[in-house]
């Protein structure tokens, strides 16, 4: 079947033949139900559908999927290498099927692309056409403040003349050009060849027609969550009493809110223009009354910037899901009180956004310009930056603003509906504009009707022709009845000004693109309202005839008035086919079934659809057909194919290729060579491996001229969960390196998962690269592997069997003999506890030495026992005195601090209680703790017990037990890392000393002393007990692991090595788990608290981990305590 296009043409400006001789001109494609482009071909389907020349090459620069299902793939023009500006061109595909594409692209004919001009030249013919005193990149403070902006170094570009109306594109240099005296901040164009000024873009954003030419970083400070989320009570100047959001700072409350992205800031500009003199507006105790704001400097505006900047972040998280103006939570930073006047202005009766923060005038005909009107109008220039990035010059422009006077009135109504919604700056003495009629205020309500503004200045009209946009929204929101300028007659049912709002950002964000023009955005703006409400449906009505009462396109036509079928329902699913049903429907002809974005035309009520993937959810829709042409109204379910859906990678690429790229990968029975490209998919190309092998991955760059330092990744799915994320699957990697070609050598991991799955390979210029990064040299190609057991390897390792408690157990005749029993685990079966036999037996009525033997078998026969010997002594007539106990709750108890790498600890990594002595390092007696002395002359036995916990201690490193005999110090038990212990597991130590190997002096003493390498190695030492023996009976040295110990910390470590600093969090965001590390070992306080400031959780970290698997999903602040200091974080719930 031959795939079909719509072409969607607004007026019929065109006709078909006429785009069909300029392809790459098409701006809006809609495919007919029954195509088969598949979004994974997109970049192929452009270049096949709009013609494209070889020269041409697209790059993806932005991908998502938003609520309705539908993934919007953004893509970049380039020419030989060269970016094409204002060039993008969006596909739109829902189940992989795409069914739209909008944007532009352009032609630049025989454009010589080698540049005359050096880009220092053409920065000269910059600075000569702006002519300015001043320029930001001569004020490095005030700068960094905006976006730490850079003095301009030009970007070599190709500029269509499509945008300045003219037929041939030019090579040109983009300077951002920010000048402070007078001001003025745009993009300008300069000619490459000739150094004539193409262009300019304005980037400041002005609320009405203009004619001419982080602050300071703080101190340390604790900051609790009560500052972060204090609630303060404002009398705007404006808006009447409301609640904001501010913060506690040196005794008082500051215009600053946490909790919406990364803040809401207003500051105080004292009618000077350095941003960076800006100086906080301040309130004693958060209730900012009149009496105390509402004074000559009318200080009272700006907390109506500050909460307007508040709603309008609102208005877009709730509505749209929308973090900040470039959706992703970016500060909005409010400057009040600016010299306009002394900025380069006529006067102060004006507000913009300069693409990084909101300056407000003070007014000179007008009141101060931060009504919340102005402040979401402002924003939602930033908002249009991030997403359409409209080009600000007629109608593009137009249209700009038009959708920041929409979102004045949409934020405005949010805010409070008792408001007048559809003027413009009503409360600073306006209105300057009005969205209901236009015309009142010298704009056009009709497409190239009365008042459309011809001319260039006010950069082609922006502030008046955006009247017609303007009007369309407020026809939209509450209908209207009347005849416009070219006597059509119109007649609009409104549909309220939430839906109206969701066309317009659909609009806004998914479909227009930089140079789109009126009739892009009927089109577009119809296609939104289907997407949101269905074909036909009364939303698409009213949008398709509120364009009609404002001069763009026709009316809409209904054809068919046929009832929607009913019944619909799916029976028969299987991973690949769904059988769908339904209600014959009186008077129709036929039946358009669409599963999937694939459309069949049936006679009957019911349909089977094959070819469909596992696991997917696909809409099914079934509309009846007039027999006069055209359908009725349709219905829709929801079905879910059976089975395991298809995986889906993330995206990596290069964006040029240049210099260099990959030219070989060799692997296996791999051997590909290549040519360049941004991103290669050679899954089609595979090779086996073998699970516990391993291989040497070799891969050889390729230079155009220029040999350069490459680094390298390598990452295999092994758990083929559809990511690289996991641990071990970065199989290898190499820095930057010029080395040609370079190899590595991995060992597949014996836990990966049998079958097929991915493989990506990525070389990065100068840098190491991460598996779904995007960045400027290199390339990345992905490849398929098959991985497997190979020829399975004989079990002959025997299993492993553990005594609980000690081997050796000394016992008096008249004792009670407990079994301990073991523990036991193999290397292919597991736990093999419950296998073990235990046999012989021990009489503690008789002395002597009996053997308890413990034996297990693994499946494959593999023998392993072990002994623990139980000597039962003949009861004796000595005794046993305690001579000490050192549990060190409340104090050293009698043991020396050595100095300074002794401290006494509280914490987790203490046996009993809560503290215990911590030992590190070498540093000798410094290292060591010393006890009191002891008189041993009277003793046969002394016996020293002690428990102990191990951090950080290296292979091999140690710690020692010494003895003082009243001359000398004597070493009498040394445990060590990897032989006596581990590090994560408490321990039980004994060590005896009897007085016919050592002389028991009447001044005895005992140390304990660390011997591990200088880098922060940890021995804790916890319940010493000292006993005094006469005669026989003691028990001889011993070492035993007590498991988890009383405090559950055996089995992992508490802190990731090598961390330095306060506070740290991870992972961020968690699903379940979330570790804290906090420097030093106090006990740590916690608390943990939700956007609307309420706490959901708090306690002691005992653990250094909470569980916050019970909470919502959504952003936290934690706040931990250590006594000295509160320090807070953010963190996220998934």
């Amino acid at each position: 079947m031959n795939k079909k296009i719509t072409f969607l043409i607004a007026f019929a400006l065109f006709s078909i033949v006429a785009i069909a001789q300029q392809p790459n001109k098409i701006k809006n494609l809609k495919f007919e139900e029954s195509s088969n482009y598949r979004l994974s071909d997109a970049k192929q389907v452009i270049k096949n559908q709009l013609k494209l020349s070889s020269d041409n090459d697209l790059t993806k620069i932005q991908s998502e999927t938003d609520k309705l299902g539908i993934t919007h793939e953004k893509y970049q023009q380039y020419i030989k290498g060269v970016k094409v500006e204002f060039a993008t061109y969006t596909v739109h595909a829902k189940n992989g099927k795409i069914k739209t594409m909008t944007g532009e692209l352009f032609s630049a004919g025989k454009l010589d692309l080698s540049p005359k001009l050096s880009n220092v030249a053409a920065f000269n013919k910059a600075l000569n056409y702006i002519g300015a005193q001043k320029y930001l990149w001569e004020s490095p403070k005030e700068a960094k403040i905006m976006d730490n902006y850079k003095k301009p170094s030009g970007e070599l570009l190709i500029f269509p003349g499509e945008i300045i109306q003219q037929n041939k594109a030019r090579l040109v240099y983009k300077f951002d050009m920010y000048a402070t005296k007078p001001i003025s901040r745009d993009y300008i164009y300069v000619d490459a060849h000739s150094g004539e000024v193409v262009f300019k873009n304005p980037i400041i954003k002005h609320l009405d027609k203009f004619e001419g030419n982080n602050l300071k970083k703080a101190s340390k400070k604790t900051v609790s969550i009560e500052d972060v989320f204090a609630t303060g009570t404002a009398a705007t100047r404006y808006s009447g009493s409301q609640a904001i959001e501010t913060t506690s700072s040196g005794g008082n409350y500051v215009l600053r809110g946490s909790s919406r992205g990364n803040g809401i800031e207003t500051y105080n500009m004292e009618m000077r223009i350095n941003y960076n003199s800006a100086i906080d507006f301040t309130d004693n105790d958060n209730n900012w009354t009149a009496a105390e704001h509402n004074n000559a400097d009318k200080d009272n505006a700006a907390l109506d910037a500050h909460w307007g900047a508040e709603k309008t972040y609102d208005y877009f998280m709730q509505t749209f899901n929308r973090n900040s103006y470039d959706n992703n939570g970016a500060a909005i930073k409010s400057y009040v009180h600016f010299d306009l006047v002394e900025y380069g202005y006529s006067n102060q009766d004006n507000a913009f956004w300069n693409g990084s923060v909101m300056t407000y005038g003070d007014g000179t005909s007008f009141d101060p310009l931060t009504s919340i009107d102005i402040a979401a109008h402002e924003i939602g220039h930033a908002v249009c930056e991030n997403t359409a990035n409209l080009v600000y010059s007629y109608q593009s422009g137009a249209m700009n603003e038009g959708f920041s006077d929409i979102w004045a009135a949409s934020v405005e109504y949010y805010a409070d509906p008792t408001k007048s919604t559809w003027v413009l700056g009503e409360e600073i003495g306006g209105p300057i504009r009005s969205l209901s009629n236009p015309k009142a205020h010298g704009q056009p309500d009709t497409y190239l009707g009365t008042n459309w503004y011809t001319g260039s200045g006010d950069s082609g009209g922006v502030h008046y022709n955006s009247g017609v946009l303007n009007h369309w929204f407020y026809i939209l929101t509450v209908g209207k009845n009347g005849t416009n300028d070219n006597s059509d007659s119109y007649s609009v049912v409104g549909i309220g000004i939430d839906k109206a709002a969701a066309i317009a950002y659909r609009l806004e964000s998914v479909y227009l693109s930089s140079n789109s023009q009126y009739s892009n955005a009927r089109t577009s703006g119809i296609q939104a309202a289907e997407d949101l409400y269905g074909i036909n449906s009364a939303e698409v009505i009213a949008t398709t005839n509120a364009f009609y009462a404002v001069g763009i396109g026709s009316e809409f036509v209904q054809t068919c008035a046929l009832n929607a079928p009913t019944s619909l329902a799916a029976s028969s699913i299987s991973d690949n086919s769904l059988t769908a049903n339904w209600t014959a429907v009186s008077g129709a002809v036929a039946y358009n079934i669409t599963i999937g974005g694939t459309t069949t035309t049936v006679s009957g009520t019911s349909y089977t659809s094959s070819g469909l993937l596992p696991g997917t959810t696909y809409s099914v829709s079934v509309v009846a057909n007039c027999s006069t042409g055209g359908s009725g109204t349709s219905s829709s379910i929801s079905v879910t194919t059976t089975g395991t859906a298809p995986l889906s990678y993330c995206d990596s690429a290069s964006t040029n290729i240049n210099d260099e790229y990959i030219g070989r990968v060799q692997l296996g029975t791999i051997n590909n060579a290549s040519s360049g490209q941004f991103y290669s998919d050679f899954t089609s190309i595979s090779t086996d491996l073998t699970k516990g092998d391993a291989y040497t991955i070799t891969v050889t760059p390729t230079w155009t001229g220029t040999v350069y330092n490459e680094g390298y990744s390598v990452w295999i799915d092994y758990n083929q969960d559809g990511d690289f994320g996991d641990s071990g699957e970065q199989v290898w990697s190499q820095s930057a390196t010029s080395t040609t070609p370079v190899s590595g050598t991995f060992t597949v991991s014996s836990s990966a998962i049998n079958g097929t799955t991915r493989m990506r390979v990525s070389m990065k210029y100068n840098g190491v690269p991460t598996s779904c990064e995007t960045f400027n040299y290199g390339e990345v190609e992905d490849y398929t592997v098959n991985l497997g057991d190979g020829t399975p390897t004989p079990d002959t390792t025997p299993p492993v069997i553990t005594l609980n408690g000690a081997s050796t157990i000394i016992l008096t005749v008249g004792d009670t003999y407990t079994e301990l029993g073991a523990t036991a685990t193999d290397n292919v079966d597991g736990n093999l506890t419950s296998s073990i036999v235990t046999s012989g037996t021990v009489n503690t009525n008789s002395e002597g030495t009996y053997t308890v033997t413990y034996s297990v078998s693994d499946a494959a026969g593999n023998l392993a026992s072990a002994n623990r010997t139980i000597v039962v002594n003949e009861a004796s007539s000595g005794s046993t005195t305690v001579l000490h106990e050192g549990f060190f709750e409340s104090g050293w108890d009698g043991w020396s601090d050595g100095g300074s790498d002794v401290a006494r600890y509280s914490g987790s990594r203490s046996y009993e209680g809560s503290y215990s002595i911590q030992l590190r390092d070498n540093s000798g007696t410094a290292s060591a703790m010393t006890s009191q002395s002891f008189n041993l002359t009277q003793y046969d036995t002394v016996e020293v017990q002690f428990y102990f916990y191990a951090y950080s201690m290296e292979n091999g490193e140690d710690f020692w037990l010494r003895y003082y005999n009243g001359s000398t110090w004597t070493t009498v038990a040394a445990y060590a890392s990897g032989t006596s212990f581990n590090n994560n597991t408490f321990y039980t130590a004994t060590v005896t000393l009897d007085a016919t190997n050592y002389n028991f002096a009447s001044n005895a003493q005992f140390r304990f002393q660390c011997d591990a390498s200088n880098n922060s190695d940890y021995i804790y030492i916890d319940q010493v007990t000292i006993k005094g023996i006469i005669g026989s009976g003691f028990a001889p040295n011993s070492i035993s692991p007590l498991g988890s110990g009383n405090s559950g910390f055996a089995s992992f470590s508490v802190e990731p090595d090598n961390f330095e600093g306060d506070f740290r969090l991870y992972p961020n965001p968690t699903k379940n788990i979330l570790n804290i590390q906090v420097a030093g070992e106090e006990l740590i306080a916690y608390r943990i608290v939700n956007l609307l400031g309420q706490t959901v959780k708090q306690g002691q970290l005992t653990e250094k981990e909470i569980n916050i698997s019970n909470l919502q999903l959504g952003m936290y602040i934690i706040e931990v305590n250590d006594g000295d200091e509160i320090m807070t974080k953010r963190f996220i719930k998934e």
